[in-house]
């Protein structure tokens, strides 16, 4: 003989399952931050290691690797300087004659 589902049944069936669908997203939300965590951590990990793998490779050649990575960052410098002179000449045209000059 089946037995008749009462009102208190059904209120402890609902609170038993809405208990449940918060543990499981508490446990879903716990996920993502570990494996954020790990990401950042990975990061890190490989810039630390990319730095030390070029300050060796530079303690190992000495002078010439010193000369070259003086070189790459004196090119950096210089395409900055070039944007910001490139940026300037836009904004003082377009101050001049009221329209904006597009490349």
């Amino acid at each position: 003989m089946a037995k008749k589902i009462t009102e208190g049944m059904r209120q402890i069936l609902r609170k038993k399952s809405e208990q449940a669908k918060q543990v499981a997203e508490e446990a879903a939300r716990r996920q993502e931050e570990a494996e954020q965590r790990k990401e950042v951590e990975e990061i890190r990990k490989t810039r630390k290691t990319g730095g030390l793998i070029r300050t060796a490779r530079m303690l190992r050649h000495g002078a010439g690797y010193a000369e070259a990575e003086k070189k790459r960052l004196a090119k950096k410098a210089e395409r900055e300087k070039r944007k910001a002179r490139l940026g300037s000449v836009i904004i003082e045209y377009a101050r001049r004659t009221g329209k904006p000059k597009t490349k």
